[in-house]
């Protein structure tokens, strides 16, 4: 497909594909590229297909920590799109951003991660969420258990911890993210 035939819509791959070396990294009409707070470069393509064929979205992330990255949603959000990874954190893709699209990776500010990144049924990202409120606030959503238990039956007297986080952006003349604030406690 060429710059000048972009399709009106694209059924999009809910998967962000990572490919850390240059040869299996696709040379993209659209891609972006950035470094990250700790100095690591990464780079972002997106390989338009004309529906029904789907479209797809390649990451290489080389002197990334962990290269399991997962998407366990995308979330539409302002300006954005949003990869959400519930182990780690958001990828940001400001796709109407000038002169290229701009890309960045928000980590989750969480009491505790799992040890591992098995994502097997004791892990804690079983209970969260997220979700666009408006066009100014994404919600993040954190259900712990008590009883140490990821998954099952709980223990006798175990209860849960329900976290809200909202993470709001600074305003329509600079897009950028604020931070998460805890909105809400429960026991």
């Amino acid at each position: 497909m060429t710059t000048a035939a972009f399709p009106s819509w694209i059924m999009l791959e809910r998967f962000v594909f990572r490919r850390d070396d240059e040869e299996s990294f696709p040379n993209a009409p659209i891609s972006v590229r950035g470094v990250t707070s700790w100095d690591a470069p990464f780079f972002v393509a997106f390989c338009l297909a004309e529906p029904p064929l789907v479209s797809r979205i390649y990451a290489r992330l080389p002197g990334f920590p962990d290269p399991r990255k997962q998407t366990d949603t995308v979330v539409p959000f302002n300006r954005y799109l949003c990869w959400i990874d519930y182990y780690r954190g958001i990828l940001f893709c400001d796709v109407f951003a000038e002169p290229t699209p701009t890309v960045y990776f928000h980590r989750f500010h969480l009491k505790e991660f799992p040890s591992t990144p098995n994502r097997s049924k004791t892990s804690s990202w079983l209970y969260r969420g997220a979700t666009a409120i408006d066009d100014t606030v994404l919600m993040f959503v954190d259900v712990e258990r008590n009883d140490g238990i990821g998954y099952g039956k709980l223990k006798p007297s175990a209860g849960f911890t329900i976290s809200c986080y909202s993470l709001r952006l600074n305003g329509e003349d600079d897009p950028g993210v604020q931070g998460y604030f805890r909105a809400a406690l429960v026991n």
